[in-house]
């Protein structure tokens, strides 16, 4: 009996551990990293689990402006808000034609993003994920993502940073990075 009451104690502390590190905790915009270059390494993926893609690797690549998302694809809370960015994309790129470039690492060998789209757990998603195995982009790009809740960046076509921070959980990033689209 001791055992078990010690064993969903501690099953509590690691799901409520696990939980807190994939909420977002800030919603603000960072300024440190504007006007850097975002570093894309040659070792990604690419993941394609749906057939409704707007645009395919090369008229990305050559894109006027891109948007960045970031996401821990090993992480359910993570992998949810795929499903929230499927929504925003009409709103952000709709005159544009912004490509979302989703790029992930995992903990996990992304069983729970394979497992989540075998499910149909995730709406059909319009763009590719790029999956950084190795979390390179993540380690070459620290001052942008060192924080959760810096997970979007925008950059123009040469990948150098225009505005970044979390359109999903903030209205006033939201706004931001719709008047800098506008703007262009």
């Amino acid at each position: 009996m001791r055992n078990s009451v010690f064993v969903i104690i501690a099953a509590f502390i690691v799901n409520s551990a696990l939980i807190s590190s994939c909420v977002n905790q800030t919603k603000q915009i960072k300024m440190d990293g504007l006007g850097e270059k975002i570093i894309i390494p040659s070792k990604l993926t690419i993941f394609n689990p749906f057939d409704n893609y707007t645009l395919d690797s090369g008229k990305i690549a050559k894109a006027d402006l891109k948007l960045y998302v970031s996401i821990d694809f090993s992480c359910p809370t993570c992998v949810d808000r795929l499903n929230k960015w499927a929504e925003l994309i009409p709103i952000l790129a709709c005159k544009k034609n912004i490509p979302f470039i989703v790029i992930g690492n995992s903990h996990d060998r992304f069983e729970l993003l394979k497992y989540l789209v075998k499910k149909k757990m995730i709406n059909r998603f319009p763009f590719p994920f790029f999956l950084d195995k190795d979390s390179v982009f993540f380690l070459q790009n620290k001052v942008i993502f060192e924080s959760a809740g810096m997970n979007a960046v925008l950059t123009d076509k040469n990948n150098i940073i225009l505005l970044y921070g979390d359109p999903i959980n903030s209205p006033e990033v939201k706004s931001l990075f719709l008047k800098k689209i506008n703007s262009l």
